[in-house]
């Protein structure tokens, strides 16, 4: 990769091959790895049952898989 950082090198061809780079701030990347981690820590049981994460996980289950409160 020229003696470049792998990353960097990658958005350069593709800035040649017209490809449009967007750019996140440090902030904005923060808030969706929060929400990431979040729902990670909620499908792997670390809230408790009624954790309002825990029910969204658990409803959003039911809704795309099946169960007594599907819509399929």
């Amino acid at each position: 990769m020229d003696g470049k950082i792998p990353s960097y090198a990658i958005q350069d061809k593709l800035s040649e091959y017209g490809y449009t780079i967007a750019y996140l701030s440090a902030r904005t990347m923060f808030q969706y790895l929060d929400h990431i981690e979040a729902g990670t820590v909620a499908a792997t049981g670390g809230y408790h049952g009624g954790h309002r994460r825990t029910k969204k996980y658990l409803s959003s289950l039911e809704k795309y898989f099946g169960g007594p409160n599907s819509h399929q």
